[in-house]
C-alpha cells in the first residue's frame, strides 16, 4: 500500500485545507494547505510529545503524530454550539437504548462542557454523567469546570495522556520493542508524553483538589510509569480516598497488576477487540503474534485482586454497546462468537463482564453503596432487557438490549433513534 502524504491529497483537493484523523483518533493526515494553514513546515520542530513525520529532506509528509495531531485540530473550525449539542443528545440517547444510566465521559473539553450545561439547563440530560476534563496547560478550562456542574453531570475527573496508540504510529510506551524497531531506534519503545517528575507533580495537585485522574496508558511502558507516580502519591499524601484509574492496558505484567491492587489503582480495558476491525491488524504488524496473546489481559488483571473497569473507547470502537463488550470478555472474538479468537486465556465469566460495567464502576466512583447493583436503600436505576443476558449463549449477549429503563425510581423514555 502507498503510505498516505500531503501530495496525495493535494491532487484530490489542491485549492482547501484538508485533514484526516485515523482511526485511533491519535494520527493525523493533512495536506499542503492545512499544514501551511497551522504554520507546520520544514523549520518546525517536533511539539513536546507530539511528531511531525518527515521525508528524507526533511520536508512534511503530512503525517502528524499525538500533540502534532492536536496542534492541526486546533485550526479546523468548530461545530456550531447547538450542532454539539444535537450531537451529545443523539450519543447520550444511544446509550439509553442500550441500558446506560451512568456513564463516564472519558475526554471533556470546553465544547463538551458548554453542550452537558446545556442539556441540564433543558431538563434533558437524564443520566447521570462525570467527566473527565482534558488537560492542557494553555487552557483554564480545569479553573471554570465547575461553572457547567449540575445534578447530573458532575466534570469532577481530570484526564491525561501518558502515551499513544501501538499501531503503526509506534506512539504507545511498551516494554518490549516493536516489530522491526532495528529500522527506527528512536521509537522503538514508543513514546511517553508526559515527563515522570511532571506526572507525579499533576497527581499530587488534582488528588489534592479532590479530583479524579484518568491516565491514558494503551502499552505496558506508560501503565508502568502511571504506577510509578501514584506510588509517589500514596507515599506523599496517603489515601485520600480517590481512586485514580489507568486506561486501555493493553498490556500489563503480573507484579504490576499487583502494585495496581495495593496502590489502589482501578485498571481500566477497552474489551471490544473482536475480529475484523480495523485496528487489530494494524497492532498485530507493530507488535508481533507473541504480544497479540496477552492483548488486553483483563483476567491476568481480575486474578491479581485490582478493581478492574471495563469502557468502550467509543467513537474509536464502531459501537458504545456495553452488551457487545460483555460479550468479547467472555468469547474473546466477534459479535455471535465468530473466530478467531484473540488472547483466549484472557477470557472471564459473564458475571464477572456484568459487574466490571456495574458495581465495579460504582466503586470506582465512590458510590458503591447508592449505584451499581439491585439492593434495599440504594437508587433505582433500573433497566428491563429484552432478553435475560444470564440465560442466552454467549454468542448473544450483544443482542441484548433496554425495553425500560428506570433512573432515581422514575421511567425515562427510550427514543425510536436508539438501534434495535
Amino acid at each position: 500500500a502507498t503510505p498516505p502524504t500531503k501530495e496525495l491529497l493535494d491532487k484530490v483537493s489542491p485549492n482547501n485545507p484538508v485533514t484526516l484523523s485515523d482511526i485511533s483518533l491519535h494520527s493525523s493526515w493533512a495536506n499542503s494547505l492545512a499544514l501551511k494553514a497551522a504554520n507546520i513546515s520544514a523549520d518546525t520542530p517536533d511539539p513536546e510529545g507530539g511528531i511531525i513525520e518527515r521525508d528524507s529532506n526533511g520536508q512534511p509528509t503530512g503525517i502528524l503524530r499525538e500533540q502534532a495531531s492536536w496542534l492541526m485540530r486546533q485550526t479546523v473550525p468548530s461545530p456550531s454550539a447547538e450542532h454539539n449539542v444535537d450531537s451529545l443528545r443523539l450519543a447520550l440517547r444511544e446509550m439509553m437504548g442500550y441500558g446506560i444510566t451512568s456513564l463516564t465521559d472519558a475526554v471533556v473539553t470546553q465544547d463538551s462542557l458548554v453542550a452537558y450545561h446545556t442539556l441540564e439547563q433543558r431538563g434533558e440530560l437524564k443520566q447521570r454523567v462525570i467527566g473527565c476534563v482534558a488537560y492542557s496547560r494553555d487552557q483554564n478550562i480545569l479553573e471554570t469546570r465547575t461553572d457547567y456542574a449540575g445534578a447530573n453531570f458532575q466534570p469532577s475527573c481530570v484526564k491525561l495522556f501518558l502515551d499513544g496508540v501501538p499501531t503503526d504510529a509506534r506512539t504507545a510506551s511498551v516494554l518490549v520493542p516493536y516489530v522491526d524497531s532495528e529500522h527506527d531506534h528512536k521509537r522503538a519503545y514508543g513514546m511517553l508524553l508526559m515527563d515522570i517528575e511532571d506526572l507525579k507533580q499533576s497527581l499530587m495537585t488534582f488528588d489534592g483538589q479532590g479530583l479524579a485522574v484518568k491516565m491514558h496508558a494503551a502499552a505496558d511502558g506508560s501503565v508502568r510509569q502511571a504506577l510509578d507516580a501514584v506510588e509517589a502519591l500514596r507515599q506523599k499524601n496517603g489515601f485520600s480516598g480517590l481512586k485514580h484509574s489507568i486506561a486501555h492496558v493493553g498490556w500489563i505484567g503480573q507484579a504490576d497488576a499487583a502494585r495496581a491492587k495495593t496502590l489502589e489503582t482501578t485498571l481500566e480495558f477497552s474489551p471490544y477487540v473482536w475480529y475484523p476491525m480495523e485496528v487489530i491488524p494494524d497492532v498485530r504488524k507493530a507488535v508481533g503474534d507473541a504480544r497479540m496473546e496477552t492483548w488486553y489481559p483483563v483476567r491476568l488483571a481480575i486474578d491479581s485482586g485490582a478493581l478492574v473497569l471495563a469502557a468502550s473507547d467509543w467513537p474509536v470502537v464502531p459501537s458504545v454497546n456495553p452488551w457487545l463488550g460483555m460479550e468479547t470478555l467472555v468469547t474473546r472474538k466477534a459479535p455471535g462468537g465468530m473466530p478467531p479468537g484473540l488472547s483466549e486465556q484472557n477470557a472471564i465469566t459473564f458475571k464477572e463482564a456484568f459487574q466490571l460495567y456495574t458495581i465495579n464502576a460504582a466503586i470506582h466512583e465512590g458510590k458503591g453503596k447508592q449505584l451499581g447493583s439491585i439492593e434495599p436503600g440504594k437508587s433505582a436505576d433500573l433497566i428491563v432487557t429484552n432478553q435475560n443476558p444470564f440465560d442466552v449463549p454467549a454468542g448473544k449477549i450483544h443482542e441484548t438490549r433496554a425495553v425500560r429503563v428506570f433512573i432515581g425510581g422514575k421511567e425515562v423514555p427510550l427514543s425510536s433513534n436508539s438501534k434495535n
